[in-house]
């Protein structure tokens, strides 16, 4: 199970870069159930690369619709 600090961590990080980018905000109806995915599938060891590779993925994919 990932360390419940490199969760938020992630978001945050990959939150940040999506606004700086300049694209549009994500829908958070759209992006949480993606978020709660990529977390329940992601690194048992609770590495935090590895942990933020399936969120960043999943913050890409709403970006993308």
């Amino acid at each position: 199970m990932p360390l419940p600090h490199s969760i938020p961590h992630a978001i945050h990080e990959t939150w940040e870069k999506q606004i700086t980018s300049g694209n549009p905000k994500p829908d958070n109806a759209q992006l949480l159930p993606l978020i709660c995915q990529a977390i329940a599938t992601s690194s048992a060891s609770g590495d935090p690369a590895v942990v933020a590779k399936p969120i960043e993925s999943a913050f890409a994919k709403v970006a993308a619709n």
